[in-house]
C-alpha cells in the first residue's frame, strides 16, 4: 500500500449522444475518450 493521497489517469468512453454534442459544439468529432486526473484525497477530503 502507498502512503498519501494517489493520483490516478481515469479514462472513460463517451456516449453517443455527449460524443454528438462535442462535434457539434467544437468540430472535435474524433475523440472517443475523455481521460482525467482522479485525486482520491479530494474525495476523502469532502467526507
Amino acid at each position: 500500500m502507498s502512503i498519501g493521497p494517489t493520483i490516478a489517469l481515469q479514462c472513460i468512453e463517451i456516449s453517443a449522444e455527449y460524443l454528438a454534442e462535442i462535434c457539434l459544439a467544437n468540430g472535435n468529432c474524433s475523440i472517443r475518450f475523455v481521460c482525467f486526473l482522479f485525486d482520491d484525497s479530494a474525495i476523502n477530503s469532502k467526507q
